[in-house]
């Protein structure tokens, strides 16, 4: 079975309606009653289809969603050089939808075909349907002729199927923007007038990344749920089946990957969580309880996670990366205001966290011995630095490079010095949480 248009209720149509081959089946979400929206199989057979590569494709940036297409499914170099200038900033949050709009909405105001090819260059081979020989074979013109079809003209003809395919991006099967006519008749007219219809996959893009268009997924599938409890337990022990073939775990590890290994995928994500944190402070303190309720109940569990982290998280490597990122992070002035607010109202709140953090560091002689005698033998100037942190005075970018080599020379003859010290800690912040 193939999926025709890339979108959920294409999918649905074709699993619960019949729709093989029956291109004038309705799919939009009117035709059908969103308490009986498709199973979890359903989705998942269309997730993982073999037919069409643009699987979450709203979800996709804008470059990706660029390099998903080749440069034959693009209508016109006008989309490649928008999108390309919209990538390029930092700040863009435009998708195709929105890149298409800005360059084809001008054609919706087009009074004429020679006004549209002055226009859009693209369209300088359509031919106007008033030029072409209407035989009696040409069953569709010749309706079109006798003014069967309101609104639609001879006249009129060849600029209003631009309008419908390129500006209004409608599908053949929807009836009422095509005035009636059939998905056949439309295919067979474009074809005379020498149009060229948008690629499937350009247009599969287009609807996906169409912010109303996840809207409306994202309250169908609430509905669905709503009305449909027991379809949670169904989804957890579907997907628990899918992962369970080792060739499923590894196509799943593959996109992980990929999409971690590019670097603006990467920063994307970085700022993104920034923002959410600096705009819900609050959602720190929620994530932190509702971790704590499960650890309390599934103490194996938070052992795991435990000896998990500590394996990758304190190696030199993971060390060198992370002083990196830091240095990286406080060296913007809108991300060092908003740490210290954050640090600010987080002790605030906690007033026990210093006291415990000192507590740990007492615990651990042996490591105060070995900073106590890097500091004193090879960083002499660092009790200064000190002072200046404690007094909340800005450090030059010497005295940061010092205090970051002063802290790598100590792992360095202590590895597992932040290890140990944040494993005491770790047990005396717990202590402190469950006797509250």
């Amino acid at each position: 079975m193939r999926v025709l248009n890339s979108n959920f209720y294409t999918a649905y149509a074709k699993r619960n309606m019949g729709a093989t081959r029956n291109r004038n089946v309705p799919c939009s979400t009117k035709y059908f009653n969103l308490t009986n929206l498709p199973n979890y199989k359903t989705c998942l057979y269309f997730l993982h289809s073999n037919s069409h590569n643009t699987a979450f494709g709203g979800a996709l940036s804008l470059k990706k969603q660029i390099d998903r297409l080749k440069p034959n499914q693009l209508p016109s170099q006008e989309i490649l050089k928008k999108a390309t200038a919209a990538i390029a900033n930092p700040k863009n949050e435009q998708t195709l939808f929105h890149i298409h709009n800005a360059v084809y909405s001008p054609l919706s105001n087009c009074k004429t075909l020679d006004e549209a090819k002055i226009l859009y260059p693209e369209f300088k081979d359509v031919i106007d349907a008033k030029d072409i020989e209407i035989t009696p074979s040409d069953h569709a013109l010749t309706k079109i002729q006798r003014g069967d079809f309101e609104g639609l003209t001879i006249e009129n003809l060849s600029l209003m199927f631009l309008k419908n395919f390129y500006s209004k991006v409608a599908g053949i099967c929807d009836k009422e923007k095509w005035f009636g006519l059939s998905s056949r008749a439309i295919v067979s007219i474009a074809e005379k007038l020498n149009i060229t219809r948008l690629d499937n996959k350009y247009i599969s893009l287009y609807v996906s990344s169409n912010p109303a268009t996840r809207n409306n997924m994202s309250k169908a599938a609430k509905l669905y749920y709503k009305h449909n409890p027991q379809a949670k337990e169904e989804q957890s022990k579907n997907m628990a089946e899918w992962f369970s073939k080792k060739e499923n775990r590894e196509m799943h590890k593959q996109k992980i990957t990929r999409y971690w290994e590019d670097p603006a995928a990467r920063d994307a994500k970085s700022q993104q969580l920034s923002e959410y944190c600096a705009n819900h402070p609050e959602s720190a303190e929620e994530k932190s309880k509702r971790m704590l309720e499960y650890y309390k109940a599934h103490p194996d569990r938070k052992q795991k996670d435990i000896e998990a982290a500590h394996k990758v998280a304190w190696t030199p490597e993971a060390n060198e990366k992370r002083a990196k990122s830091l240095k990286k992070h406080y060296e913007d002035p809108k991300a060092k205001k908003r740490q210290s607010e954050n640090g600010k109202r987080f002790h605030e709140n906690n007033p026990e966290f210093a006291q415990l953090l000192s507590k740990a560091w007492h615990q651990n002689e042996d490591v105060i011995n070995v900073m106590k005698k890097v500091a004193q033998e090879e960083f002499t100037e660092l009790g200064r630095i000190l002072a200046k942190i404690r007094n909340g005075e800005p450090l030059t970018q010497a005295e940061e490079n010092c205090r970051l080599a002063y802290l790598n020379r100590c792992r360095e003859l202590y590895p597992d010095m932040d290890k140990k010290i944040n494993e005491t800690f770790s047990k005396l912040w717990q202590e402190f949480k469950d006797s509250k």
